[in-house]
């Protein structure tokens, strides 16, 4: 789950809350694009 209000529009980041766990984690826009695309790739094409 991706979570923008309106600091983090102010400061490019993007909060990141996985399911299952209750800690979110804050991280640049670019860095959690990167890290949903490397996520998304099937195992056999990584």
């Amino acid at each position: 789950l991706l979570v923008v209000g309106k600091r983090e529009a102010e400061e490019g980041t993007v909060a990141v809350r996985t399911l299952g766990e209750k800690e979110q984690r804050f991280m640049p826009l670019a860095e959690a694009i990167a890290m949903l695309k490397a996520e998304a790739t099937p195992p056999d094409l990584r």
